[in-house]
């Protein structure tokens, strides 16, 4: 199983994606239903972006997923807990990126789920794929040194 998703831009990509059988390890990882994204971190919109994460007074990380993405769904979690985490130290935002498809070229975003740290306006950092607590606080901690305790 690929640890991303390839974004896909028409209806019929999508049914694909989403009709697909989801493994039973993503079953237990993910709260509540094996189909439904559940996340506590603020959704983002188009709208929103600009003034929510480039005018942002702290660092932001946004999870741009989709809710058809079984790697999206395996990291959700994470979000959550890089969220509370880091608290006032940092904003966490996810966006969907099929309602909002607005920045998927501006960020050249080709895999889901895309990670994206921003510090001013400025990308700091990208990732691309599912990823491990282990290697999210590694991810945010050597970007953003202000993180560490």
């Amino acid at each position: 199983m690929s640890s991303h998703c390839p974004v896909v831009r028409n209806q019929s990509q999508r049914q694909r994606w989403a009709s697909r059988r989801v493994p039973a390890f993503e079953k237990r990882r993910v709260a509540g239903s094996a189909r439904t994204l559940v996340c506590k971190a603020p959704t983002l919109t188009d709208d929103m972006f600009e003034s929510e994460v480039l005018q942002a007074d702290v660092p932001v990380l946004v999870d741009f997923y989709a809710e058809w993405c079984g790697p999206c769904k395996l990291i959700a979690p994470l979000i959550d807990w890089a969220a509370n985490e880091f608290s006032g130290k940092m904003k966490v935002y996810k966006l969907d990126t099929d309602t909002n498809p607005k920045f998927l070229t501006r960020y050249g975003i080709s895999g889901l789920p895309t990670l994206i740290l921003m510090k001013k306006g400025d990308v700091v950092a990208r990732h691309e794929g599912a990823i491990g607590k282990p290697a999210l606080t590694q991810f945010l901690t050597e970007n953003l040194p202000e993180l560490v305790p």
